[in-house]
């Protein structure tokens, strides 16, 4: 998406947030209205923990490669939260992401906030660990996801209706996921052309993971 505006680069700058709203789905569906039964506050917090039980959370999972793509989605969860205000100050990113990642999950906030649109919709994935490093005991994984965008939808955030001139459709992400003390953090997310998962026209940057530590 975007793609017919912004290169590659910026594309890891900014795409992510107008499209997703998976997490304020999930909001939407977990939060219940609990204020008529016998002994509640109408008042009391409904707040959604992004470790909600109808996700799975990562660091309940005992297979490594299992939970490092359940800590991707949550990232994109996290991210969807975030845009669908859009938040560039979201207090559960720094729960999800670090360095790189968090950054760009901040600058996508930040630049939807500034173009007044906000996401509708949901991602759709197919991620996989394609290399986990150290062999002896890994921690550093690597993410690739054929991500469809077909149902993310920009929209004005005032108006609500869609913004003209947005591309939709498959594209390949990469991420790199870590575990560190107890905790799976995504720490990087380059996103790639639109079709470049489908045979389309792909670069050649790849992560620089740090395969040293």
């Amino acid at each position: 998406m975007y793609s017919h505006r912004i290169s590659e680069h910026s594309i890891a700058q900014r795409h992510l947030v107008f499209l997703l709203a998976l997490g304020a789905l999930a909001l939407t569906s977990a939060c219940t209205d609990t204020s008529s039964e016998p002994g509640n506050d109408a008042g009391a917090d409904t707040t959604v923990d992004i470790t909600s039980e109808a996700l799975p959370v990562p660091e309940e999972i005992e297979e490594p490669r299992e939970a490092a793509v359940a800590a991707y989605e949550r990232y994109w969860r996290t991210v969807a939260e975030s845009g669908e205000v859009p938040d560039p100050n979201y207090g559960s990113l720094v729960q999800v992401a670090s360095g790189a990642a968090l950054e760009t999950a901040r600058s996508l906030a930040q630049d939807a906030l500034d173009a007044g649109e906000r996401a509708t919709g949901a991602p759709s994935h197919t991620a996989e660990v394609t290399e986990a490093y150290p062999e002896s005991n890994p921690y550093h994984f690597v993410i690739e996801d054929c991500m469809d965008s077909t149902e993310w939808i920009v929209v004005d955030a005032e108006t609500g209706e869609p913004v003209e001139g947005e591309e939709y459709g498959t594209r390949e992400v990469e991420a790199l996921v870590e575990h560190i003390d107890d905790r799976w953090i995504v720490s990087e997310v380059v996103l790639r052309e639109l079709g470049t998962c489908l045979g389309g026209p792909r670069s050649d940057r790849r992560l620089p993971l740090g395969r040293g530590s």
